[in-house]
């Protein structure tokens, strides 16, 4: 005697709901805060290593770092990443 088939559920990351929209925003966030970090660390090296600047945060550090934020997405999106 057979047994009846039970209608098998997929269980998985790929059943969640808009799975590859998520993927897609959580790798842009991961992307965006590397390139925070990198200019982090870039400006920390670069107060440290050349002693003619004073310290403290440089005039402009912020719109520097949109400018390159923004960059970093309009190439994220350009190149398809």
């Amino acid at each position: 005697m057979d047994k009846p088939s039970i209608p098998s559920r997929r269980i998985g990351l790929s059943n969640i709901p808009n799975f590859q929209v998520w993927m897609v925003a959580l790798r842009g966030a991961i992307d965006l805060v590397a390139a925070a970090v990198g200019q982090g660390l870039g400006l920390l090296v670069w107060l440290i290593l050349d002693k003619s600047v004073p310290l403290g945060i440089p005039d402009h550090s912020f719109e520097l770092f949109a400018v390159n934020e923004i960059l970093a997405l309009l190439c994220l999106a350009l190149f398809r990443l």
